[in-house]
């Protein structure tokens, strides 16, 4: 199957992405041969300096191409048939890079990390989901489980895939000509589960979506990836990007002091 891979940075974290071996590792980790994979950067300051390490990333076939989001956004909007007045709100700067990823994508599948989530190791997750989605017309998505203590959660019914119809848009792999309908402006009393400072995002407004026409996401438990916040890296950002240095399993133990120390764990 044709499948593109993309990511996507913004004045926040693009040093994290792009000064570091972070990015081949995102892509490394999936363990397939990605028909294209872009790169998409929103709310930068200096573009000079962005545009000289995303080329660098070039030269060495780590990605085939970045993109403005600033580009795309009207004809992204217009396409898809959501009003102008999106712009204002809260959740366009959360949204706006995945729905003009969809509107790129020419392959039969997209594969989407946001620029601080990345799979511990090695995975083959996207050849199983591939084959899971096109045997069964109700999935439209699939992700490996987010951090440890949920995948030990899901792992006790014994089951290695998870249905839900909560989407998330920290790591998916979605079916493109489906995600290029017009499926974007529903709303369904389930969706307040997102935080409220996001506004209409982009993953609420699919999972409304799911809900009101049943169809469902793939989370498969043998896989696991981690979102870990740049913020709570700053105070090392320096030494990071010093030694070029990216450690996914030394960020998601981080991550899971974090959520110790929050009584989420």
């Amino acid at each position: 199957m044709i499948v593109d891979f993309e990511t996507k940075c913004w004045e926040g974290d693009w040093e994290f992405l792009l000064k570091t071996t972070r990015l081949e590792k995102m892509i490394y980790n999936n363990n397939y041969r990605f028909s294209k994979k872009r790169l998409i950067i929103n709310n930068i300051k200096e573009k000079t300096e962005v545009e000289k390490y995303a080329r660098k990333k070039i030269s060495k076939n780590i990605i085939d191409e970045y993109v403005y989001v600033e580009d795309y956004e009207d004809d992204v909007l217009n396409f898809f048939e959501i009003p102008k007045s999106f712009k204002l709100d809260d959740g366009y700067k959360y949204s706006i890079s995945e729905l003009t990823g969809i509107y790129l994508s020419d392959a039969d599948f997209l594969v989407h990390f946001s620029s601080d989530s990345i799979l511990i190791k090695n995975s083959n997750w996207i050849e199983k989901s591939i084959k899971i989605i096109k045997k069964n017309d109700k999935i439209k998505s699939a992700s490996p489980v987010e951090e440890r203590s949920r995948q030990k959660s899901l792992k006790k019914s014994d089951e290695i895939i998870n249905l839900t119809q909560v989407f998330s848009d920290q790591c998916y792999l979605i079916p493109i000509n489906f995600f290029k309908n017009k499926i974007y402006n529903e709303s369904n009393k389930n969706t307040k589960i997102y935080p409220e400072y996001g506004g209409e995002l982009f993953e609420k407004r699919i999972c409304a979506y799911y809900y009101n026409y049943q169809y469902y996401r793939i989370v498969l438990t043998d896989s696991l990836y981690y979102s870990m916040n740049y913020k709570n890296l700053n105070f090392i950002k320096p030494i990071i990007l010093y030694l070029n240095l990216d450690c996914p399993l030394l960020f998601s133990y981080i991550a899971d002091l974090r959520r110790f120390f929050k009584n989420e764990l």
